[in-house]
């Protein structure tokens, strides 16, 4: 992960269009993640997660009655 010292800082106007853009929507999100490299680098993470999450699927279902194989008996597929 890159150390805040790298990042590069955004146009304190440009924020602030960006923040009036989401108050006048008419469906604005929930969360709002500003500047070009915030995305990217969640992206990344989530994927990560998502990759987890998935290898671990059959426990997570066996929490609601299913079979489970162990996760770590079998290696994730690529």
């Amino acid at each position: 992960m890159a150390n805040i010292r790298d990042v590069k800082r955004g146009d304190p106007q440009a924020t602030a269009q960006a923040v009036l853009e989401l108050v006048d929507a008419p469906e604005p999100p929930l969360r709002l993640i500003l500047g070009s490299e915030t995305l990217p680098i969640s992206r990344a993470a989530y994927a990560e997660r998502l990759a987890t999450w998935e290898a671990w699927e059959t426990v997570s279902n066996a929490a609601q009655g299913e079979t489970a194989t162990p996760a770590w008996s079998t290696p994730p597929s690529p």
